[in-house]
């Protein structure tokens, strides 16, 4: 999932979160919002959602989590134990490798999903794209284009979502599966800035 700065990409994630809860073990890292603001955040989801409020003390809220090193035999995993793991942002969960670029960035996420696949964990990535300098989706493509995480997101993601301005108060949306083809839709702010999807 990629957006610019703002978009709602973790407005979006907390629903997603407070949905899963009922059924799944959840783990959130997201290292540019203090953890009781995304707890607050997870709150207010969990109640538009019609999901018990207790649900969200069930949702692991960590600033920062390692990414697995690619050149490591070390089978463990910190996302192990969960049914479904939220990285908010891929980059800032880097830092130890000063955010690498290339072939290693991709390397090192074909690791990750492969970790993932070992121990069954679904995993949600997002990376925030650079503002771009106009609204609507091929401004956002182009800037998301240059980006240094679009090669890794093109080459594991199953299922990519980009998230743009729209104009007339909406966020534009684009998913597409691998190998099943593509939705368009837009999504509007409502109450507290959660997001509604409309599929056009």
């Amino acid at each position: 999932m990629a957006g610019p700065p703002g978009i709602g990409v973790t407005s979006l994630l907390t629903q997603m979160a407070a949905h899963l809860v009922q059924t799944a073990r959840v783990g959130m890292a997201n290292d540019h919002m203090a953890t009781h603001i995304l707890r607050d955040r997870l709150l207010m989801a969990a109640s538009s959602a019609g999901t018990d409020r207790t649900a969200v003390d069930r949702i692991e809220i960590a600033s920062w989590i390692p990414i697995p090193d690619f050149r490591s035999d070390d089978p463990s995993w910190f996302g192990a134990d969960y049914d479904v793991l939220i990285i908010d942002c891929l980059d800032e969960m880097l830092r130890p490798r000063a955010w690498p670029r290339g072939p290693v960035a991709v390397l090192t996420g074909r690791w990750l999903r492969e970790m993932a696949r070992r121990s069954n964990t679904a995993l949600i990535l997002t990376a925030r794209g650079d503002r771009p300098p106009d609204d609507g989706r091929w401004s956002f493509e182009g800037a998301w284009q240059s980006h240094w995480a679009r090669p890794v997101f093109d080459d594991i993601a199953d299922v990519q979502l980009s998230l743009w301005e729209s104009g007339e108060s909406r966020v534009g949306l684009h998913a597409t599966a691998r190998g099943y083809g593509h939705i368009e839709g837009s999504l509007r702010p409502w109450m507290d800035g959660h997001l509604i999807l409309h599929p056009d």
